[in-house]
């Protein structure tokens, strides 16, 4: 069973990478995250890659995995983060997922501005309790093939809400994000 789902997601690649490019790359930059109405202070994060949750006072994912259809008008990918720390007596951990589109203003260019919009789940916990919340954002950015469009550069302005549940807190979170992908033909 187990090998007939390797042979079937290989051909389901293989037909991926025929029809677009697969890219993978890290995301690097600062955020601010901020809790509104409280006046409280904000926290703000450099991170090479970014991190992956809110042990480090971040809300912006650390790795990305991206397709690129033919055309190139569109980029679709997951932005994903971990940050796990454990001590002694405790441990803590912050999973991050946002599933992305990003649309570009000129795809054919060796330049091009983008616009993104993603949607997705943070689950932040320890040993003891654990809370799983949703993520909405939006960006605008800048991409720029290099390599001989091998890969790219990017840097993109974000802003995402973590929506709690009615017991929690929402944070906003505003940040720079520098990337750069390697695009897999």
């Amino acid at each position: 069973m187990a090998s007939a789902f390797v042979v079937l997601t290989s051909v389901h690649v293989t037909s991926i990478a025929h029809s677009g490019t697969l890219t993978i790359g890290p995301n690097l930059g600062v955020g601010v995250v901020d809790e509104p109405g409280t006046g409280g202070d904000a926290v703000t994060s450099v991170g090479v890659p970014n991190g992956g949750g809110m042990v480090f006072g971040s809300l912006q994912p650390g790795l990305r995995f991206g397709y690129v259809p033919e055309s190139g008008q569109f980029d679709v990918y997951l932005d994903t983060g971990l940050n796990y720390s454990r001590t002694r007596e405790s441990s803590f951990k912050t999973i991050l997922g946002s599933l992305n589109l990003q649309y570009n203003l000129a795809p054919d260019a060796t330049t091009t501005t983008y616009a993104v919009l993603g949607a997705g789940l943070s689950h932040i916990g320890d040993r003891y309790a654990s809370m799983t919340d949703l993520i909405v954002g939006a960006g605008v950015g800048l991409r720029r093939m290099v390599s001989e469009e091998h890969g790219a550069v990017r840097a993109e302005l974000r802003y995402d809400r973590l929506i709690g549940d009615p017991s929690s807190i929402d944070l906003n979170s505003f940040a720079l994000k520098l990337g750069v992908d390697l695009w897999i033909p």
